[in-house]
């Protein structure tokens, strides 16, 4: 059985995960589009690496979850530095 406070950490981290896997395709193709570049490469370059752990996140894999940060890193350093 799990710990109550790693419970709440997990869930604390599939809400932020499926926030943002919900977010970035409205983001990018509905309530901000850019111009410029094809939707494909907008699905490539911020959706499609959001996908990747999906299979070890539903699957309650604690690796995953590990593992997953780093590719969540890169759009928290993203978020960072438009805000900059």
């Amino acid at each position: 059985a799990k710990k109550p406070v790693t419970v709440k950490f997990q869930r604390l981290a599939l809400f932020g995960y499926f926030g943002l896997l919900i977010l970035m395709p409205l983001w990018m193709f509905v309530l901000a589009p850019r111009e410029g570049h094809s939707d494909a490469f907008l699905f490539l370059v911020y959706v499609l690496p959001l996908l990747l752990p999906l299979k070890g996140i539903l699957q309650d894999k604690t690796y995953t979850y590990a593992w997953a940060n780093f590719i969540v890193m890169f759009y928290f350093i993203h978020g960072f530095t438009l805000l900059w």
